[in-house]
Formats: structure tokens, sequence, C-alpha cells
């Protein structure tokens, strides 16, 4: 749905004569505001569901919903902006010899990592893809006379591997949904969309739908890098085998909630919880985050090996060994209330 908000809004500018980055930020605006509507709607109709089986009264559950929603966008809102200034780190390698406009109401900023001991107060100018030939878009430190000092490698879209002073860099956000708003935004408003790809998504779509195959869980799959969704794919085949195991139906198999469910919702859990915790590592001191480095203290042939891999790996495999070994279990059976 906030595809298809967003190819129609940009659509609509774009008939009206509005391509400018004024126009492009709208747009982004009205998906948003699609997308939470839409995911609050799912969430609200499953929580009143969910509220009427346990026996909870509807006006206590609103009241619930509302703080929840007000505390959730403070919270990640708060936790966004936090992970961003975590991960992003200055570079002064590779500027652009030229002299930038500084706007009159232009923000102070002192440099980051890894150029802390840099106390200079630069003026902060923003460059927008396309505004000046041969330079980068993003944020720039300047000087007083706007002669670029250092420029913000942000983690939303990493380019630099190592920092100036030889340390890796942050680990960067992988964000296939935001790259695929951003390439319809500038793709219908910038005049670089190719149409031909887009027709051929709406056919093969058409196709698959003819067929009797959801084309929804198809196209996401699509552009969810294969690193997620190789996964998912895995607990698909394990779904599979405890379903044969068992002797379900398709339609038992979709309606029913099995410990299997279970256990993959608290995997689901379990897993965001765990990138979260692992997120927050970036607000701790280097020296701290290298001593948890197990390989860079057992040697440097360890750490340059393929033994994490190897290890991460059998732990994979040991996590899908006990979902497939809960899954194939039968539910217990609740005794009722005349035994």
């Amino acid at each position: 749905m906030t595809i298809a908000t967003l190819l129609m809004v940009c659509l609509i500018f774009f008939v009206l004569g509005r391509t400018g980055h004024e126009a492009m930020l709208t747009a982004l605006m009205v998906a948003a505001v699609v997308c939470i509507a839409s995911s609050n709607g799912g969430t609200t109709s499953q929580d009143l569901k969910t509220g009427f089986l346990v026996g909870a009264t509807p006006r206590s559950q609103q009241l619930s919903i509302a703080v929840g929603a007000l505390t959730s966008a403070a919270v990640i809102g708060i936790t966004m902006l936090a992970l961003n200034a975590a991960g992003t780190h200055y570079t002064n390698q590779g500027l652009p010899d030229v002299v930038l406009t500084v706007p009159p109401d232009a923000q102070t900023q002192r440099a980051g990592k890894p150029h802390e001991d840099d106390s200079t107060d630069y003026r902060v100018v923003f460059v927008r893809k396309g505004d000046l030939p041969n330079v980068k878009p993003g944020r720039y430190l300047v000087d007083a006379n706007g002669k670029p000092v250092y420029r913000a490698d942000m983690p939303i879209q990493r380019e630099a591997l190592k920092m100036d002073n030889g340390k890796d860099a942050p680990k960067g956000i992988s964000a296939p949904q935001p790259q695929l708003f951003s390439g319809i935004i500038e793709g219908i408003l910038g005049g670089t969309l190719e149409w031909g790809l887009v027709v051929i998504g709406v056919l093969i779509a058409m196709s698959l739908e003819l067929a009797g195959v959801r084309s929804l869980p198809f196209a996401v799959g699509m552009y969810i890098p294969l690193s997620s969704t190789t996964p998912i794919f895995i607990g698909g085949i394990l779904r599979w085998i405890s379903d044969r195991v068992q002797g379900k139906t398709a339609s038992e198999s979709e309606t029913e909630t099995s410990p299997g469910v279970l256990l993959s919702s608290g995997y689901i859990a379990g897993g965001t919880l765990c990138g979260l915790i692992l997120a927050f590592f970036a607000f701790l001191p280097d020296w701290f985050n290298e001593g948890l480095d197990v390989g860079r203290h057992i040697g440097k042939e360890f750490a340059d090996s393929d033994w994490g891999k190897l290890i991460s790996l059998a732990m994979f495999g040991i996590l899908c060994g006990v979902l497939l070994w809960v899954g194939v279990r039968k539910a217990p059976r609740q005794n009722s209330a005349s035994s």
C-alpha cells in the first residue's frame, strides 16, 4: 500500500509539473502517513481481536494502544537518531576543491569520530544530489570561507569501510525499503525511472495471481536481500517437513498455533532484540568493544579465517534442529472442565 501510494502521489506531482525537492519531500511524507496508518490499523484490529478472546475491555485497550503509539513514536525516533549519530564518521579524504555557499542560518558543529580532537566549530552545509557537478551529495563541515573540511559518512549509505585513523568504520544500516522509495521518488519526479521494468513487474504480478500464486510475498522477496530471505526459506522448509510428519493439511497449517509457530515467533522477537542490543554497542567505547572481540584475542589467523562463519552456521543449524524438534511435537491438549 505504501509503494502504491508513493507511485500515485509521484505521478500526480509529475502531471502537475512539481518535480523539485519540495515535491519529493511531500511525496515521502504522504507515503509515511499512509504507511503508519496502515500499520496502526492492522495492529489495532489484531489487538482488539486478541483482547476479545482473553476478555479485555475495548476502552482499556484503546487507551493502551494510544499510549503505546505515542511512546513508540518518541522512543523509535530518538533511537534512530541516536544510532545514526553513533554510526556516522567524518572524513577529510577526497573532498571537492570548491567553495560552498553557507546559508545565513547554518548550524555549527564540531567534527565527530575519528576527529574528536578537532575543537573547531564548523558550519554545516547540505549538498543535495544534482546541486553541484562533481560534488557528492551529503553533509559537509566547512570553514568560514565555505571550504569543505570534513564530509559525514552516514550509516544509511556507507561509503568508506575504513575511517581516517585506519580503524574499521561503524557498520552500515541495511535499508532496502528506503532505497526502493528513494528510487521511486527520484525516478518519477527526476525522469529517470525505468518504466519498462515497472510494466514488466506488473505483468509478472498479474501472471502470478492468475496462476494461483500470491504475488505480494514474491514481490517482497525480489528486493529484500538474499541474506534475509534465505533464513525465511529455510524456515518454510522446516514448516513443510513438520506438517508432513504430522500429516496436516494446508488449511490446518494456516489456522493452528502449534509450539513450532510460537517458537518461531520467539526467534523473530529475539533476533530483533539482539539486533538492537548489538546496535547499541556503537555507543560504547572502542576499548570495550575490542575486548569483546574473541577472535582478536585468539589470534589474527583465527580472526582472518572463516572459523567465525562456520561457528555461526553451526549455531544456526542448532536453532533449526530445535525448531524442527519442537514443530513435529504435538501440542498438548488442555483438559476440559468436565474432566
